[in-house]
């Protein structure tokens, strides 16, 4: 290409007005090539930035499912009578499976108690748990307590309590 300085001489020649133009459109042209330049890699750091969080969603729901299929595997395996259920007596046997004690060293789950622990995961109650029992407790219990668990719970014990003082007063009269 034509170096600036010979187009500017050039255009010197005829006016000054023309190199003060000629100036405007070259700093105009630059600064236009470079924010089509700098708009074409954010847009590139964004659609980046969207398919990883994609991939991240993705892969905790892969990790999700291989949690469930494994304590699904683990239920089965210690579900010795095939009932579907798995009693208190095979719950105590399943506290003996090292695949659970490793499970649970994962998720800083300790089972010192396993009779709270079995009564964490029986939901509905019925002295036996089942298998989706068994799978929603244990991803219950998986990771730390947030912050909404914390504040449901505290909201039901003051409803307990509430409801508790409003009987006393009701039976006192």
């Amino acid at each position: 290409g034509v170096s600036w300085e010979i187009v500017n001489e050039a255009l010197a020649m005829v006016h000054g007005m023309w190199c003060f133009l000629f100036v405007v459109y070259m700093a105009f042209t630059y600064f236009a090539v470079l924010n089509v330049i700098t708009g074409v890699f954010c847009q590139t750091a964004i659609e980046s930035a969207l398919r990883d969080q994609d991939e991240v969603v993705h892969q905790l729901k892969r990790a999700k499912q291989s949690y469930i299929n494994q304590l699904t595997e683990l239920f089965n395996d210690v579900d010795a009578d095939g009932s579907g259920d798995m009693t208190f007596d095979e719950f105590e046997e399943l506290l003996q499976d090292d695949r659970l004690e490793k499970y649970c060293a994962s998720l800083d789950l300790t089972i010192d108690d396993a009779w709270a622990l079995f009564k964490l995961l029986d939901s509905d109650g019925s002295g036996a748990i089942g298998v989706d029992e068994f799978v929603s407790g244990c991803l219950r219990l998986k990771g730390a307590a947030r912050s909404v668990d914390l504040a449901l719970n505290g909201y039901q014990l003051r409803w307990i309590i509430d409801r508790f003082e409003k009987f006393m007063v009701y039976t006192d009269n």
